[in-house]
């Protein structure tokens, strides 16, 4: 009797094993079989394997449109409050230069040229006169010599203000904030002689130092020429 229940429980545990065993290739061969049909089991569902091979093999997407960065002056009662940075899209390009002459300053930019230019301690038109001149409040200009941005600041001079990424100058903010510190030191250095610091702003410090004076270079003496023509415009409209 006490052999017959011994192989009784032998060939019991035999035949669950081979349930075990049955099952776990059972389900092995469910996968393989869904596999090659096209899917793939994940942890919270079955996703076609066609999607995700179309995922790893598709071009990456198009990069969204730039964003540049606005200060948002939050009106809030905590006086401790301290005004935060958000990202506010670039205004299009414009098809032709021709397209867009502004008779003053637009109010997408109004605000962040008077604070960049009261941090700096520059009057609020000159830098108006500058952006106007040089990029005519268009974000996206690039001179053949590099220069970018509203301020046409070029790389060497953003990194000496503090915007080591060339791409941001491209951004308002950053382009204003740098650009205005570089005329700010230029007046502290030329003591607050404007046309000099605009010359070099054109030229280089560089250039103005080697003439004493403004460098017979048309482009740089036309330049201080046209910001103190539109200096004149701005304060005639006050």
């Amino acid at each position: 009797m006490t052999v017959l229940v011994k192989r009784t429980r032998a060939i019991i545990v035999q035949c669950d094993a081979f349930l075990i065993v049955a099952i776990f290739g059972a389900v092995v061969a469910l996968e393989i079989l869904m596999l090659g049909g096209g899917f793939i089991v994940g942890n919270q569902a079955i996703v076609p394997m066609t999607m995700l091979v179309e995922k790893w093999t598709s071009p990456a997407p198009a990069r969204p449109h730039r964003a540049a960065p606005a200060v948002v002056a939050a009106k809030q009662e905590n006086p401790n409050f301290v005004p935060t940075i958000e990202f506010a899209p670039i205004p299009p390009l414009f098809s032709s230069p021709n397209e867009f002459h502004p008779t003053s300053t637009p109010d997408i930019y109004a605000d962040l040229i008077r604070e960049t230019a009261s941090k700096n301690m520059l009057p609020v038109s000159l830098v108006q006169a500058m952006v106007r001149v040089e990029s005519d409040f268009n974000p996206h200009e690039l001179s053949n010599k590099g220069a970018r941005g509203l301020m046409q600041v070029i790389p060497a001079t953003g990194r000496r203000f503090g915007v080591p990424n060339p791409e941001h100058l491209f951004y308002p903010a950053p382009n204003l904030e740098a650009g205005t510190a570089y005329m700010a030191w230029l007046l502290d250095r030329y003591h607050g002689d404007l046309d000099l610091a605009l010359a070099a702003y054109n030229a280089g410090e560089a250039a103005v130092d080697k003439y004493r004076g403004i460098p017979p270079y048309r482009e740089t003496q036309n330049y201080v020429k046209r910001v103190r023509a539109v200096l004149r415009d701005l304060s005639s409209r006050v």
